[in-house]
């Protein structure tokens, strides 16, 4: 009898787990994408990159670092998978840096290269564009706060329309004599509202989240590969 509730208690225990840990996992899932901030940090250690050489072409772990580097300092996407591989986007990534620290263009990463490197990493970490169209970047900016404003006022109008509503349908509701059938029209009422600040709010997010991809694409055509100014252009998680 005993091992029968010990053997039942562990199934419970594991079935008890494997709920949570789904729910976990979705719970994870479901948290809104953050918008992509268009600042980059050096979060990387300088004390980290190996005192090594490196040819194009050339595979060893070294090389993972390096990639780590130039993308804190702007100058690899920041989804790009590191690799071992010092190919053609790494080279390429090497000469820009090289071009903007004054130095020969080889695309080799040597001495001189990695000084320069772990010097940037050594600095406050925000890489500011040097290469960006000013005039094509304010451009994008009005055009994002513009649709910005105009989504919000949309969003406010639904939220008003919804109040207005309510207060309709709580007066109706009120109207009515018999207890039974009151009750039902206020909560019909608020229900009502409660989906329409819902429905309001999800569109708004959701206008939102296409305004900052487009300002994103917009501010990578004006050559804005990092940022211009470090404070007033983050894109925070919630406005």
């Amino acid at each position: 009898m005993t091992k029968k509730l010990l053997v039942i208690s562990l199934m419970l225990f594991g079935l008890t787990v494997g709920v949570v840990g789904v729910s976990a996992q979705e719970a994870v899932q479901s948290q809104p994408a953050a918008p992509v901030p268009l600042i980059s940090f050096g979060s990387v250690d300088p004390s980290t990159i190996a005192e090594v050489n490196l040819q194009p072409g050339i595979r060893n772990v070294y090389v993972k670092k390096v990639q780590e580097a130039l993308k804190a300092l702007g100058y690899l996407p920041s989804n790009l998978e590191t690799t071992e591989y010092l190919g053609p986007k790494t080279k390429e990534a090497i000469t820009n840096f090289q071009r903007a620290q004054g130095l020969p263009t080889t695309g080799s990463f040597g001495p001189m290269t990695r000084a320069a490197l772990k010097k940037g990493l050594q600095g406050s970490g925000a890489v500011i564009d040097k290469n960006v169209d000013i005039a094509c970047m304010k451009t994008a900016v009005e055009k994002r706060e513009n649709a910005l404003l105009s989504a919000y006022d949309v969003y406010v109008g639904k939220l008003r329309a919804a109040r207005e509503t309510r207060k309709t349908d709580l007066l109706s509701a009120w109207s009515i004599q018999d207890p039974k059938e009151r009750h039902t029209a206020i909560k019909a009422a608020w229900d009502k509202n409660r989906q329409s600040v819902k429905t309001a709010t999800t569109e708004w997010n959701q206008s939102k989240k296409t305004i900052w991809i487009q300002f994103a694409q917009d501010a990578k055509n004006c050559k804005a590969s990092a940022v211009e100014t470090q404070d007033l252009e983050k894109v925070e998680v919630v406005e």
